[in-house]
Parts: C-alpha cells; sequence; structure tokens
C-alpha cells in the first residue's frame, strides 16, 4: 500500500494497493520499488506462494518468480 500523509490534517489517502491473491499478505519484510512510473517491483519477503512480481500501472502482473522453499528474501531491484 501507498499512502499520502498530510501531518497537518493529521490525515491518509490511499493512492496504490496490490494483493497478488486477496486476503494473503507476508508477516514480515518485503519491499515494493517503482524505479519509474509504469512499472513496481513487489517483493514479498516472508511468504510462501510467490518470491516477487513486476506489475504494470494497471496493476497487471509483467513477471513473477518463486524461491525455492525455506529461502527467503527482504529486498529486490529491477536495474
Amino acid at each position: 500500500m501507498e499512502y499520502i500523509l498530510d501531518e497537518f490534517k493529521m490525515t491518509a489517502k490511499l493512492v496504490w494497493h496490490y494483493g497478488y491473491y486477496p486476503n494473503h499478505f507476508s508477516i514480515a519484510m518485503g519491499n515494493v520499488k517503482s524505479p519509474d512510473s509504469n512499472i513496481r517491483v513487489i517483493n514479498y519477503g516472508i511468504y510462501k506462494d510467490i518470491f516477487l512480481n513486476v506489475t504494470d500501472k494497471l496493476n497487471s502482473s509483467l513477471f513473477e518468480m518463486d524461491i525455492v522453499s525455506g529461502y527467503y528474501n527482504y529486498r529486490a531491484f529491477h536495474y
């Protein structure tokens, strides 16, 4: 999820969210990077079904990667 925070009004506005599956989440770690305005690289950290994926502006998955069970990653980059 990404929010815009207004610290003076004490409000938060949701500007983006993505869920790989409904009601699934990582219990720890992970990150999201937007190397440009067209894609987002989503790393799930400790999550059993997927390691990372890349989505476009419409949240369509462009690329997905799995990792061997028992291994985890806390950060992913797109170069």
